[in-house]
């Protein structure tokens, strides 16, 4: 999904596509979502240490990162 809401199919798997974005910019948040860091707007604790991820524009399903993936994400947030 673009900034102004389009969404996009893409042919690729999801591991490919991670190869070819800047990791700075762009991580692999669960089997659905590549996130951008400008589409953050926040994050929040859930249930089991796992991560929800608020983001603009909304995404029609909660973003939800696992608690194994947790640390790393909040460490690409530098949080």
């Amino acid at each position: 999904m673009t900034f102004s809401g389009k969404e996009h199919i893409v042919d690729l798997t999801l591991d490919r596509l991670t190869e070819q974005l800047d990791p700075d910019v762009f991580y692999w948040a669960n089997r659905q979502i590549i996130l951008n860091v400008n589409s953050i707007e926040k994050i929040e604790p859930f249930f089991q240490n796992k991560i929800v991820v608020h983001t603009q524009p909304q995404f029609k399903e909660k973003i939800l990162v696992s608690r194994e993936k947790a640390p790393s994400f909040k460490l690409w947030l530098n949080y």
